[in-house]
């Protein structure tokens, strides 16, 4: 079996709301689709996804680019591949839109070798049929309190054991509002995280850290410029709630920096940003070695699999923008996903739902 063509297509998915944050304005989110196809019609597939159209369309230049240069290798010689797109993208830099690329073909990879064997992604990686329980991620600044709570209310009705909600308002009053109105409606027992997306400075991520501890988070995620990396490790030594974030960087490099300047106790790996689900598991054992619990940022579909052989990692981010895409999708029962026995990645673009979301 060797390497045979790419095959892409930019779909934009609109968002039921706009959703604001304290660095976007986002109404709809810009995909890559990716089929990588076999000499033996084996395909498999992957997603990038970003927010604008010419990100998207610079992100699929790049992944045909990339994936000329893997043409007619072995799809099951991951290692070596990697290897090769590593040197190859060394000119860019081993971060940005060029691992967003090679992302996308290591993920491809892994659905193919599922497909082939006749077997699920996890099993490969050594995974176990488990529930995997999974946080909602919501509650943003664009909705005001009332709506946070109700939706927050909604969350703990389904079945969801944790749920994460955004901070980074333009007065710190209101973020300790928001919290403490979320955490008084879902009770002590629900698992809280809070997401600032890098809206705080170090000093109102301290100030704020310790004013919201009474009210028990589970983590605060990005709550500073994620390269700032010195300013992240003020935060968490200051900190008792634990920091999470990484979900902007790249690669085992980036969670070395992060880990290593002790600016992270939880690091969130995203699986476009990180290098595929081959990275993914070297970041989660690199972790491993420094006794650190993980989690994934978004794409619960495929990072099921992943979190299906790694017992450090808690919980799975579940966020619905991109089930449109799909076929195959996992069930959320109790509010946690249980991995199909389907081979790869268990999934299939769903082409009549897509269709009419194709950027031409």
């Amino acid at each position: 079996m060797r390497i045979a063509q790419v095959h892409t297509r930019i779909v934009s998915v609109p968002l039921p709301r706009p959703v604001i944050t304290p660095i976007h304005n986002i109404t709809a989110v810009d995909n890559v689709l990716v089929e990588l196809e076999t000499d033996e019609g084996v395909t498999g597939i992957a997603y990038l996804w970003c927010f604008g159209l010419h990100k998207a369309r610079a992100l699929e230049a790049l992944v045909h680019d990339l994936a000329r240069l893997v043409k007619g290798m072995d799809p099951f010689a991951r290692e070596r591949i990697n290897a090769h797109l590593w040197r190859e993208t060394n000119f860019m830099g081993r971060a940005g839109a060029a691992m967003f690329a090679i992302s996308a073909i290591d993920t491809a990879l892994w659905d193919i070798a599922g497909k082939a064997l006749g077997v699920p992604v996890w099993r490969l990686l050594g995974g176990e049929d488990r529930p995997v329980p999974a946080y909602a991620g919501g509650l943003f600044l664009s909705d005001p309190i009332d709506v946070i709570v109700k939706e927050a209310e909604d969350y703990k009705a389904a079945g969801f054991g944790a749920i994460k909600m955004r901070c980074g308002g333009k007065d710190w009053r209101d973020d300790i509002a928001r919290v403490e109105a979320v955490r008084a409606a879902v009770g002590p027992d629900l698992t809280l995280m809070v997401d600032v997306v890098q809206g705080w400075t170090v000093e109102r991520a301290i100030k704020l850290g310790r004013a919201l501890e009474p009210y028990d988070l589970y983590y605060i995620e990005d709550p500073i410029a994620f390269d700032d990396i010195e300013g992240m490790a003020q935060i968490a030594a200051a900190l008792d709630t634990p920091i999470a974030a990484g979900e902007n960087d790249y690669g085992r490099i980036g969670f070395r920096r992060l880990i290593e300047h002790k600016a992270i106790d939880i690091p969130m790996i995203d699986l476009q940003r990180v290098g595929g689900i081959s990275e993914w598991m070297k970041v989660a054992a690199l972790a491993g070695a420094w006794q650190l619990r993980v989690v994934p940022h978004v794409f619960y579909e495929m990072s099921l699999h992943v979190m299906a052989a790694t017992p450090s990692a808690p919980f799975l981010e579940y966020v619905s923008w991109w089930e449109v895409l799909f076929k195959g999708l996992p069930t959320l029962e109790g509010g946690a996903f249980r991995p199909t026995a389907a081979p790869g990645l268990g999934l299939s673009f769903d082409n009549d739902a897509i269709e009419p979301l194709v950027v031409r």
